[in-house]
């Protein structure tokens, strides 16, 4: 186990019976490019409308590349 894993463990022991923000419980599966899109949305959103947002959007792509190639109007939905 490196430090960063380790230290990793010890906060999230620490932190458990904290609430997990929206881009926090999408770390549990090994996809940044996710968090990276919802920090982008929360951007643009209010924090109780981020996590509906993203998963929406997640629902219909499973890739940068989708989002990429999805034309302007269907991501404006």
């Amino acid at each position: 186990m490196n430090k960063i894993d380790e230290i990793m463990n010890q906060l999230e022991e620490h932190y458990k019976s904290v609430e997990r923000t929206t881009l926090n419980s999408m770390r549990e599966k090994e996809e940044p490019w996710k968090i990276l899109i919802s920090c982008l949305i929360s951007l643009r959103t209010r924090d109780e409308n981020t996590e509906k947002v993203s998963r929406k959007l997640f629902s219909v792509a499973e890739s940068l590349r989708d989002i990429a190639d999805m034309p302007l109007e269907k991501l404006e939905e």
